[in-house]
C-alpha cells in the first residue's frame, strides 16, 4: 500500500497522458457536473460535448479496433 504523503506514491503521474489529466480536472468541475447531470437519459449532443472540449470516439454500436 502506498503512503499518499510520499513522492514515490505519485511517480505514475509522470507517464499519464495530458488527456487523462484534463479529464481528472474536468470531472471535478461543478459546472460540468451540473451540465452532465442535465443530460442524463438524453442522446449525447455534439454541441454540448464541444462546450467542454470533449469528443466521442464513435457512435454506439460502432466497433473499435
Amino acid at each position: 500500500m502506498n503512503d499518499w504523503r510520499t513522492s514515490t506514491a505519485y511517480q505514475y503521474v509522470l507517464t499519464v497522458p495530458a488527456s487523462c489529466w484534463a479529464w481528472e480536472f474536468l470531472r471535478r468541475n461543478r459546472d460540468y457536473q451540473a451540465d452532465a447531470a442535465g443530460q442524463l437519459g438524453e442522446p449525447a449532443s455534439a454541441d454540448g460535448a464541444g462546450d467542454w472540449g470533449l469528443h466521442s470516439p464513435g457512435g454506439s454500436g460502432q466497433e473499435r479496433g
